[in-house]
This record gives structure tokens, C-alpha cells and sequence, in this order.
């Protein structure tokens, strides 16, 4: 007749696994730290994943924009041709900060009210948005890409700048032959010599 095995419960209980690496870790085997420092390194990692979640968020939102602007002024449609990107910048403004957005508007609507120069406005507001998300302390993506869009405003505004310092930029509700006299008199500006020697010419 078989005996029974002998009955455990006199044994003590098994040490839990976590007890028994880290009585190994203390006693210097080295085959315990990787199974302490893996699991943490996991911890650490989803840690610094959920606190910078809104960093993350924010970039993303930027990126984001910057494409739909480069894509309105830059459409693979049409050849990479394109507007000047005002709209759009218009409705990012208003979806990433209403605040920035109302600002902005305000200050288009008021240059464009004392200079009715479109582009003009469209600068000063492009600028405008800069100092807003400084001042309201937003995320530090969204001012790098305030900067961004604004550096590009500038640079697709080149010829109307240079129509502003000479003077010739056209205003709203202003008549089309003096438009047509301005640009004439700033083509006229750029060859003095050559108007010069026209009326010399005509005297003789």
C-alpha cells in the first residue's frame, strides 16, 4: 500500500518572487539587476509619455498647421502655386486659440480701417500673433510656429513691401488709374538715366 505524500503544511510558505531578486540584488548577483531595472526603465518610459503627452499634442497641432498653410500657398495641384495663405491663417488661428485668433482679427481689421492697405494688415497681423501667444503663455511649439508663419507672411509679401516703401502699394477703394499712376511713376523712379536722356533727346 502506497504512503501518502507528507503534507506541506508544516513547510513555509514560498518567498514571493520580488522578495527573492531583491534579496539577490542586495547579496550583489548580478543576474537580478536586469529583472529590477528593465521593468522600471517601462515604468519611467510611460511615465515621461503621459506627462509629455500635451507637448507632444502641441507639436503635432503646429506641424499640422504649418502644412495647411504651405498647402494653400503651395498646392501640388496647381503646379505648387497658390494665394498668400491669409484665410487659412485666419481659421488655424481661430481653432488653436480663440483669444489669439480675436486678437489677430482686431488688429487686421483696424490697420486695414486706417491704411486700406490689404497687405499691410496682413503683416502687422501676422506679427500680431507672435506677441499674443507670448503674452497668453501659450505652448512653446505654437509661438515657434506663430514665428514661422510669420517669417513666411514676409517673405510672400516681398514685392508688396517694396511697393510700401516706395509708396505705391494700392489702398481699397482706390480708383485704377491712380494705380496705374503710381506704378507708372515707380517704374520711372528705377531709370532716372534713362528718362533723362529721353528729354534730352526730345529738346534736341
Amino acid at each position: 500500500m502506497s504512503q501518502r505524500p507528507p503534507s506541506s503544511d508544516n513547510h513555509p510558505p514560498a518567498p514571493h518572487c520580488s522578495t527573492v531578486v531583491w534579496h539577490r540584488c542586495q547579496a550583489g548577483h548580478p543576474a537580478a539587476w536586469p529583472a529590477v531595472i528593465r521593468p522600471s526603465s517601462g515604468i519611467s518610459a510611460i511615465n515621461t509619455a503621459a506627462i509629455d503627452l500635451e507637448v507632444w499634442i502641441s507639436w503635432a497641432i503646429a506641424i499640422a498647421t504649418l502644412m495647411a498653410i504651405l498647402g494653400h500657398s503651395r498646392s501640388i495641384w496647381i503646379q505648387f502655386t497658390g494665394g498668400k495663405s491669409a484665410a487659412t491663417r485666419v481659421g488655424v488661428r481661430l481653432a488653436m486659440s480663440w483669444q489669439v485668433g480675436l486678437g489677430v482679427a482686431i488688429c487686421f481689421a483696424a490697420v486695414l480701417a486706417l491704411w486700406r492697405i490689404v497687405s499691410l494688415s496682413s503683416i502687422s497681423a501676422a506679427l500680431t500673433a507672435i506677441t499674443l501667444r507670448v503674452i497668453f503663455r501659450q505652448p512653446a511649439a505654437f509661438v515657434l510656429m506663430a514665428i514661422v508663419g510669420a517669417a513666411y507672411v514676409i517673405f510672400r509679401h516681398k514685392a508688396n513691401i517694396q511697393r510700401l516703401l516706395a509708396g505705391t502699394e494700392p489702398r481699397i477703394g482706390q480708383s485704377r488709374k491712380a494705380r496705374f499712376s503710381q506704378r507708372h511713376q515707380s517704374w520711372l523712379a528705377k531709370f532716372p538715366q534713362k528718362r533723362g536722356a529721353s528729354s534730352s533727346l526730345r529738346s534736341n
